[in-house]
């Protein structure tokens, strides 16, 4: 056993201790092992997730203090369809063509989502809310820093492999850390700590080069979208503009060859392989659906792949997912799963922009409490963009996003309830009306006005 091994077994079981006390360190433990991966840098990869389920068993089982709020479940759209999604998801891996190829990869999925459930269970208020999107950000964001700073250090390289079991290649990593790009951005307005908002801000920026080396189209793609929608929801637009300018520009040159070699595949997507066969797996989803529409072939990709073969005009098909994770949910678990997947995924962009809103009306030069709804949201629009190119229903980060959403529903209800019935702090158009003054009585007059008739 390393020293490397050791110090992580050392943090395991104090991240334990510390779930037993206070569950909600336990959760946010749970969600830093989750996405940090400190096995993946202990050089000891834990592929089948022994330490992070020992995490969540220890806060579970303190947790059970908190049942009362399970009802909190139920609380808001988001939490409720992504429960209703697991009864197709399941019934898929029963009525599977192969149901030995369905179990193994449902029992991973089923136990990080119980995890998950957490999050709506322990995460009660506004401040809690926001340690849970800073651990998310700093987690996940410290990836970014170890890619991005790698890749420029060394002058320019291509990143091409992946890092744990969820970020499995590079085009996962791509997906990962365009997606918590904008956490990193607005979480800089959830805490006061000056050195926190800068490490904040390097995790943005080596985001950058990070998401570039990996040479992922549907990364690069996504980034350009995510720093679009950066540019277009900040205040300060040319400090914005030059930073994120100056860094792509910068990273760009590094690998330039690489990056245009790569990026001009897209002129013509059907001569190039591996674009090709995305068109290919698309056709050949949309066919084997039609022959098992209601529950799917079966969750998790591997009955899709022994069967592709039968479906697509070419061996390329065979033996791979449906490199789009829309697609790969409708034929793996039927009509039913692909619509709970989809109506929460889109529809939390939606409601979001609309929180956004609400939240600068109520509490305008409340800073933070608009760059909730739109750190959240600017993540939802990358992982809904960069999954319509890969396969990732059943990484955890979209149900985390969307739990945390959940929460985010629940909290922006009671901050609504609290805005509306404080006359002070709402804005007019929240203000109840003004009670018409009363007339005074004649006793409460000086007396030279008493005797007075009506104005003529």
């Amino acid at each position: 056993m390393s020293l490397r091994e050791i110090v992580l077994i050392g943090i395991v079981a104090a991240a334990c201790v510390l779930a037993l006390i206070r569950p909600k360190y336990g959760l946010y433990a749970y969600i830093w092992y989750a996405l940090m991966r400190p096995d993946v840098l202990a050089w000891v990869e834990d592929e089948r997730n022994i330490y992070s389920m020992i995490i969540f068993g220890a806060t579970a089982i303190s947790s059970v203090r908190y049942l009362s709020n399970l009802q909190r479940l139920f609380q808001s759209f988001f939490s409720v369809t992504l429960l209703l999604l697991q009864v197709p998801i399941a019934l898929s891996v029963i009525a599977a063509v192969n149901y030995e190829l369905a179990a193994p990869r449902y029992s991973f999925f089923i136990k990080m989502f119980c995890a998950l459930l957490l999050i709506p269970l322990l995460i009660e208020t506004e401040k809690d809310l926001r340690d849970l999107i800073l651990v998310m950000a700093l987690s996940l964001g410290f990836v970014g820093i170890k890619y991005g700073l790698f890749g420029v250090i060394h002058g320019g390289v291509e990143l091409a492999r992946g890092y744990g079991p969820m970020l499995a290649d590079n085009n996962f990593v791509a997906l990962g850390l365009a997606t918590i790009m904008p956490l990193c951005w607005y979480a800089r307005a959830l805490t006061p700590n000056k050195t926190v908002q800068w490490v904040l801000l390097a995790m943005f920026v080596f985001c950058i080069p990070g998401i570039i080396m990996t040479n992922s189209r549907g990364g690069i793609i996504t980034l350009g979208v995510v720093l679009l929608y950066v540019f277009f929801r900040t205040r300060n637009k040319t400090l914005a503009l030059l930073l994120m300018a100056g860094v792509v520009s910068g990273a760009i040159y590094l690998v330039q060859d690489m990056f245009v070699s790569r990026m001009s595949t897209l002129q013509n997507v059907e001569e190039e392989a591996s674009a090709a066969s995305r068109l290919h797996h698309l056709e050949t989803a949309w066919r084997m659906w039609l022959d098992y529409p209601v529950f799917g072939v079966g969750f998790g990709g591997i009955n899709y792949g022994f069967l592709a073969s039968r479906y697509g005009e070419s061996e390329i098909v065979a033996q791979h997912v449906a490199h789009n994770s829309y697609a790969q949910m409708l034929v793996d678990s039927g009509f039913a799963a692909f619509l709970l997947y989809v109506i929460p995924l889109l529809g939390s962009i939606w409601w979001l922009g609309a929180s956004r809103k609400r939240m600068r009306t109520l509490f305008p030069g409340d800073a933070a409490r608009e760059a909730i709804p739109t750190g959240l949201q600017g993540s939802m629009i990358a992982f809904a963009l960069d999954s319509s190119f890969y396969s990732c229903q059943r990484i955890d980060l979209p149900y985390m996003l969307l739990l945390t959403v959940a929460v985010w529903q629940i909290v922006e209800r009671q901050l609504r309830l609290q805005a509306i019935s404080s006359p002070a702090r709402a804005p007019v158009a929240f203000q109840p009306p003004l009670s018409p003054m009363p007339a005074p009585s004649p006793a409460s007059l000086p007396s030279g006005f008493r005797n007075l008739g009506p104005a003529r």
